[in-house]
């Protein structure tokens, strides 16, 4: 495709003192996040999905109590999906407070949809074992407890994904890395730094 777009004369190739050709100016990298997979026992169960699969469309969540670890953004909206169509959902949430990742008013509208839609939810839980029909916690006193779950979101957060600055690096002398790429973080974030990052072109 490069070869094509150089005959067209769209692309000139410079020279550079390693006597390699650069096609670019600039490349800026915004290749996101991953989702994060603790070390848990059963992490791996046949009924563990993670938020993605549930709101791609990727798959179909059977009735029965669905339990949903992480309530950061993407915990709290995929168990408020969830529940439109399944009146029995579980948050399970580390920290004392749920969506603290979130602006105030999208938080606000978020929890009004949460006591709506009847969702539990348990905050300093720190979960340490799935099952194929139960997930335990640890309480913030330390006590195990077990209740039942058909289905397991993992919405545990999110780590950078980043595996082509160094490619980039290698073919362009003016490299940017923006957003989750760098650090895991919202749309927000990613936006401003990505909008930045283009100014300086």
């Amino acid at each position: 495709m490069i070869r094509y777009y150089e005959k067209l004369g769209v692309i000139t190739p410079k020279r550079k003192g390693d006597g390699k050709y650069r096609y670019y100016d600039a490349i800026i990298v915004a290749t996101g996040s991953k989702p994060l997979t603790p070390p848990i026992s059963g992490i791996d169960c046949k009924n563990v999905y993670t938020a993605e699969d549930v709101l791609y469309g990727n798959i179909h969540l059977p009735q029965g109590p669905v339990v949903v670890c992480g309530g950061g953004e993407v915990g709290g909206e995929t168990a408020e999906f969830i529940s439109q169509t399944n009146r029995d959902v579980t948050i399970l949430e580390m920290k004392p407070q749920i969506l603290s990742d979130i602006v105030p008013p999208n938080r606000v509208v978020l929890v009004q949809r949460m006591v709506e839609q009847q969702i539990k939810i348990i905050t300093n839980a720190t979960v340490n074992s799935i099952t194929e029909n139960s997930i335990s916690y640890k309480d913030v006193e330390g006590n195990k407890i077990t209740i039942p779950a058909t289905t397991v979101v993992s919405a545990f957060g999110y780590k950078a994904y980043n595996p082509l600055e160094d490619i980039a690096k290698s073919i362009c002398d003016e490299v940017y890395v923006v957003g989750s790429a760098v650090k895991a973080g919202n749309a927000l974030v990613a936006t401003k730094e990505g909008y930045e990052a283009a100014l300086k072109l």
